[in-house]
């Protein structure tokens, strides 16, 4: 019986895909999905903005968190 091993298949790729991370939790759940060579956040099912890097998009999700809030 063989162990899975996780690969990096993106390893050789000259430009790899950005990674996906989630934010909070509950209903203040977001995601960060790469689309194309950007990423999407995505909050309760709707897209929300396309950010072009990982500090963009978590800095959206700071400052939207904080209009939710109010």
């Amino acid at each position: 019986m063989s162990q899975w091993q996780p690969t990096n298949s993106n390893i050789l790729s000259p430009k790899p895909p950005k990674n996906s991370f989630i934010v909070g939790e509950g209903d203040l759940l977001y995601a960060a999905l790469p689309f194309k060579n950007k990423l999407m956040i995505i909050h309760q099912g709707m897209q929300l903005k396309i950010c072009n890097n990982e500090v963009s998009a978590r800095n959206f999700i700071k400052k939207h968190q904080k209009r939710r809030k109010k």
